[in-house]
């Protein structure tokens, strides 16, 4: 019913004194204006009627009367000093026809506000349609906010304006960080076209295209590369449990610790990458984890911090150090942790099965 088109309407089985329609809201808004308009044929609306808004108590109250007198093709409005409503409705209080009742339009809004149309998102418009027929025409000072889609770097935007009217127009990329203001890119633009180019800025969340005097806008678009989110759950876990040793000092040399700092902070810069939706791939994520789980198994112990057969640097040997030493000589680790500098137990000057054997003997014993 709220479309600007008069051939689509709610249609009232009676105009009888007390006959209302209600316009419930989704939240509670700031309005100061209430436009009604009914059809011009038989079904027009014909006698006065009170407009009501009910406000945050739960009360109807009265915003002011029509008559079907003052409407101008069919069309009537009343503005008045602004309230919080949680709703709006018309109700008949002078009856002049026994028709049924056509309503083609009932808004509310807010005047004294901006002017914010939203693509892409809530109240979407349809200005990425290709359809330069489909437009929007707002006045006064306002703004229109494009949403990029979830999994897109976006590159560029291009905005189409038919009437080629840009004054008190400026055009913002949106960020975690906040706004920056774009440059037209001269060369690829003209007196209806202008595009910007937003390549070099990480995680473009939206746009925001401000006005001061109106604007005339037929299409937005944006040129993106899409892509697949990963799933960063196992590799969060294992950047924490990778940060955990970097801090201890009591048990690493300080150039070891320096350099799982480096890869940690590699990994962490991808999963930021990603968390803004910058295009990260699964080989660079993985070769990033790999770079650093090498390093973790390849920590400088300070001399003496872990005992001979702590091949797991868990701070005791216990069977799961016999364990590792097998799956080390089988070589089946993966990515664990293993300290070769504590596997040799039994000090012969390599790494055997003999070296699980001792350990498990110790245990048993």
């Amino acid at each position: 019913m709220i479309d600007g088109n008069k051939t689509t309407f709610v249609w009232l089985y009676s105009q009888a004194v007390n006959t209302n329609l209600t316009m419930n809201f989704d939240s509670t808004r700031a309005i100061n204006y209430v436009e009604f308009v009914t059809t011009t044929d038989g079904g027009r609306f014909v006698g006065k009627a009170n407009i009501e808004y009910l406000n945050e108590a739960g009360q109807w109250i009265v915003a002011g009367s029509i008559n079907s007198d003052d409407f101008q093709d069919g069309a009537t409005s009343i503005t008045f000093e602004e309230v919080k409503a949680k709703g709006i409705r018309f109700v008949v209080t002078e009856a002049g026809s026994t028709n049924w009742l056509k309503v083609a339009e009932f808004n509310a809004a807010n005047t004294n506000a901006k002017n914010i149309i939203t693509v892409n998102g809530v109240g979407e418009t349809k200005l990425n349609d290709m359809d330069m027929r489909t437009f929007v025409n707002p006045t006064g000072e306002g703004e229109v906010v494009y949403n990029v889609y979830e999994s897109a770097k976006v590159n560029s935007l291009r905005i189409y304006n038919a009437a080629g009217q840009w004054d008190g127009v400026s055009v913002y990329a949106v960020t975690e960080d906040g706004e920056t203001e774009l440059a037209v890119v001269e060369d690829k633009s003209n007196v209806n076209t202008h595009v910007y180019d937003v390549s070099a800025l990480k995680g473009v969340k939206s746009f925001r295209i401000a006005f001061t005097d109106g604007i005339y806008l037929n299409e937005i678009e944006t040129e993106s590369d899409r892509f697949v989110a990963l799933n960063t759950y196992e590799a969060e876990k294992k950047v924490d449990a990778a940060k955990v040793l970097s801090e201890n000092t009591a048990m690493y040399t300080e150039d070891s610790l320096k350099v799982i700092k480096e890869k940690i902070a590699a990994v962490e810069a991808l999963l930021a990458d990603m968390a803004i939706g910058e295009p990260v791939t699964q080989e660079a994520l993985d070769a990033a984890m790999a770079d650093m789980a090498e390093t973790v198994n390849n920590l400088e112990a300070v001399e003496g911090a872990f005992e001979m057969g702590d091949v797991n640097h868990s701070g005791i040997v216990d069977i799961d150090d016999a364990t590792l030493i097998q799956m080390h000589l089988a070589k089946a680790l993966g990515n664990t942790a293993f300290y070769k500098e504590n596997a040799d137990y039994s000090k012969d000057g390599k790494i055997t099965v003999y070296d699980a054997t001792l350990i498990q003997l110790m245990l048993a014993s």
